[in-house]
């Protein structure tokens, strides 16, 4: 079909995930640019195929803290999906959760808090219960609040999002290892440090195998189990 060909751009993109996932981000992320790339000069402006590249590369570009470049790529692919399919569709909910996801990260709480909270709403009314999309809105809003010292109020959305991810996921998948290190991170904030030592360990030890050391989720999972071994010690 050729270079420029939208299902060489599929391609693209699909392996780009798979790259992703195994914490190779550099070669994710040409991947995720290239499929961009041939999706604006082959499909016509709107398409929801471009949404969908849009949002792979800018969630992408998130997680490695380039902020700047990162939202208006989202902004863009939320507004398409409106667009293309209505307010009340999942694909807009997983625009919504990627945009809130920014700014939980480059630390806006109180733009990425009730954005989380309109993705969740949306969520809980287009997928049944216990539906995997559910736990990325809930561990991303369980993390803000815990990281807002709302760990009490944190620990719901967490509890729910490991049981989410352990019901439909292999035990040692490394977005269950996400969430169980967010909630053992809760459970320390709250004092409960002999719940959260095994949730913490198994699950830095699951995202260092699978990501590697210099993924962003491993870093986090070494800094939260560095806080409890401070907390254990009386620190």
């Amino acid at each position: 079909m050729g270079d420029d060909h939208p299902f060489t751009a599929t391609g693209s993109r699909n392996l780009g995930i798979v790259l992703r996932d195994l914490g190779r981000l550099e070669e994710a992320e040409a991947l995720y640019r290239h499929a961009l790339a041939l999706n604006r000069s082959r499909l016509n402006a709107g398409h929801p195929t471009i949404a969908t590249s849009l949002g792979l590369l800018a969630s992408l570009l998130s997680d490695m803290g380039q902020y700047q470049e990162a939202e208006p790529l989202l902004q863009e692919a939320l507004a398409i999906r409106r667009a293309a399919y209505g307010p009340e569709h999942p694909y807009v909910a997983i625009s919504m959760n990627e945009l809130a996801t920014l700014y939980r990260q480059r630390g806006d709480f109180q733009l990425a808090e009730p954005m989380y909270r309109e993705a969740l709403a949306l969520r809980r009314r287009v997928h049944p219960p216990g539906h995997p999309y559910l736990a990325y809105t809930l561990v991303g809003l369980g993390t803000l609040l815990m990281d807002s010292d709302r760990a009490p109020e944190a620990e719901a959305y967490l509890t729910e999002a490991v049981a989410i991810r352990r019901d439909v996921l292999p035990p040692d998948h490394w977005r269950v290892a996400e969430a169980e290190n967010a909630l053992g991170a809760c459970l320390a904030a709250r004092g409960r440090l002999s719940e959260a030592e095994p949730l913490l360990r198994d699950s830095r030890a699951t995202l260092l195998a699978a990501l590697g050391p210099d993924d962003p989720l491993s870093a986090i999972a070494e800094e939260r189990l560095a806080r409890w071994e401070r907390l254990s010690a009386g620190g």
